[in-house]
């Protein structure tokens, strides 16, 4: 029974290692696929403004990335979608410092070494 117990945990343990950079871009999807429905049902409801799909990607991207570069016809003023925004940033930027030294800079190791 223990060695059936060690087995599960080194398989655990050599999947976390191989996959954590696939993990972390599948994370990544899913993240920018419920901010950019968020921000694609949020422009009509709150700026009665209607945005295409890949507009709602392109913003969340760039929220994401916190470059501040917009698109003027993507400009808003109400306090839902600013909070959104300032969520997405935050978010951004957690994702970033988290994927950096637990998945890319392993996975870099690995590759180099």
């Amino acid at each position: 029974m223990a060695s059936l117990i060690q087995k599960t945990v080194d398989w655990f343990r050599i999947v976390r290692q191989r996959y954590i950079v696939r993990f972390f871009f599948s994370i990544l999807f899913v993240v920018l696929s419920v901010y950019s429905t968020l921000f694609f049902l949020f422009m009509p409801a709150y700026e009665d403004k209607s945005v295409t799909a890949w507009e709602a990607v392109y913003w969340t991207i760039n929220r994401l990335t916190t470059t501040g570069e917009l698109s003027p016809n993507l400009v808003y003023t109400s306090a839902p979608i600013q909070l959104l925004s300032v969520t997405i940033q935050i978010s951004g930027l957690a994702f970033f410092f988290a994927a950096f030294p637990l998945a890319i800079i392993p996975a870099l190791e690995r590759r180099i070494l």
